[in-house]
């Protein structure tokens, strides 16, 4: 369900670390769906009722037990990003729906094509 690239990982374990004393665990969330995919990224914080738990080697990630349903499972990598690593969390899957239904016309645009 999870996969870390070793830098990936070892980034999230550095700050895992440091938010263990305040009982905050990595979190991951959805932050926006797009035309061009789903967004996600990793916050620190405290379990929550009915959160779901995966274990990677040492780490213990939260989240809801809907994006597992949704995307399948995720890959966490880092990229340089000027001067310091930058992670990246692709999801397995992804229909590239959007929830802009105010903004973006894409159905129309696709039957046009």
């Amino acid at each position: 369900m999870l996969v870390f690239s070793e830098s990936a990982y070892r980034l999230v374990c550095r700050k895992a670390d440091l938010y263990r004393s305040q009982n905050r665990q990595p979190r991951l969330v959805l932050l926006a769906k797009s035309c061009s995919g789903a967004r996600f990224a990793l916050c620190y914080d405290k379990e929550a009722e009915g959160d779901l738990h995966i274990r990677y080697r040492d780490l213990d990630i939260l989240l809801s037990p809907g994006l597992i349903e949704e995307y399948g499972g995720f890959s966490f990598s880092t990229e340089q990003f000027f001067f310091a690593p930058r992670l990246l969390i692709k999801p397995d899957r992804d229909s590239k729906t959007c929830d802009c239904d105010h903004k973006c016309n894409k159905e129309v645009i696709h039957e046009a094509l």
